[in-house]
């Protein structure tokens, strides 16, 4: 089976990107495996950033196995255990998750998920390609390729853009050890001091999506092999860029694809994919105020080679 691992960062035009692949002839679509939606996510993490930060060589084993079951096909087993560990996430708070993830203050029903969620598993219909998107995964990236071989698509979109979707969303930035373990990354590696974690939310969303974006860029410069995918080129021509990206992908372009992107080439709101896509390049000049952009612009421009990265982006 094929495999391909689409990465980006929150509110980056993933799920857009995604689905369109995901709608190519013999593929299947598998959203965000290790988001916050899937118990056994909830488990493989317990132990590791929301962000995991794993290089090639490192041992995650439930990590491992959440993949597996993802790169091969993503559906539930539906076996009494998996609807257990099921009913009883979906009934828990994101509050209950996040006290249980960072201050080991576990409910009751979360000891039930920690002992009986099961991994995702083959898909019913065998399909040729099975196209997995994430977007906690720009920290860990390489250990999944060095695990996994998939063909790796890198999606970027303006970080402008991606801040002002999270301020609109009303989004939280990251606090307490994921934010921290950020600023570590941003230190050792690239040199980059990001604002510590009592400055105004409008920074250390900035900080969060630079350190995220400019880690799959960084990624990306070691691996000529993976596809940079560009949201705002998409945008401007998505008839020609998406065959042509599919192509690079080893996916195959369909009527049924081409279909799905004119159904979602109109106008949406939150969190639906259809957009009316040439009006998105530019959206972050009338969503942010200029002081918010100044704010942004000057935590982007800490990053190594940012012109060019933002440039690059949009």
């Amino acid at each position: 089976m094929h495999r391909v691992l689409l990465v980006g960062v929150p509110r980056g035009g993933t799920t857009w990107v995604g689905t369109m692949l995901g709608s190519t002839a013999g593929a299947v679509y598998v959203h965000e495996p290790d988001g916050t939606h899937d118990p056994f996510a909830f488990r493989s993490k317990f132990d590791l950033l929301h962000h995991p930060m794993l290089d090639p060589g490192e041992t995650a084993a439930d990590y491992e196995r959440l993949w597996a079951g993802a790169f091969a096909g993503g559906a539930p087993t539906r076996s009494l255990r998996d609807r257990i560990a099921r009913k009883a996430y979906h009934s828990v708070t994101g509050a209950q998750k996040v006290a249980a993830r960072q201050h080991r203050r576990i409910t009751p029903r979360l000891r039930v998920v920690l002992a009986a969620a099961e991994p995702l598993g083959p898909s019913p219909t065998a399909p040729r390609h099975v196209v997995v998107k994430s977007v906690n995964s720009a920290f860990s990236t390489e250990w999944l390729a060095e695990r996994f071989a998939p063909d790796i698509g890198v999606i970027s979109r303006h970080p402008l853009n991606v801040v002002a979707s999270w301020r609109d969303f009303g989004w939280t930035p990251p606090q307490g050890p994921m934010y921290e373990a950020i600023r570590d990354r941003a230190a050792t590696r690239w040199s980059v001091d990001l604002p510590p974690a009592d400055a105004p939310a409008i920074e250390r969303a900035a900080a969060t999506v630079a350190a995220l974006a400019y880690g799959l860029h960084d990624s990306l410069l070691r691996h000529p092999e993976w596809v940079a995918i560009s949201h705002e080129e998409l945008c401007v021509d998505p008839h020609v860029h998406f065959p042509a990206i599919a192509a690079r992908l080893g996916l195959d372009w369909s009527e049924a694809a081409t279909a799905e992107l004119e159904r979602a080439n109109r106008p949406g709101e939150g969190y639906a994919i259809n957009r009316v896509s040439a009006e998105q390049p530019l959206r972050w000049r009338e969503r942010l105020e200029p002081d918010e952009i100044a704010v942004v612009t000057e935590v982007l421009g800490r990053f190594p080679a940012a012109t060019r990265w933002l440039d690059g982006a949009g």
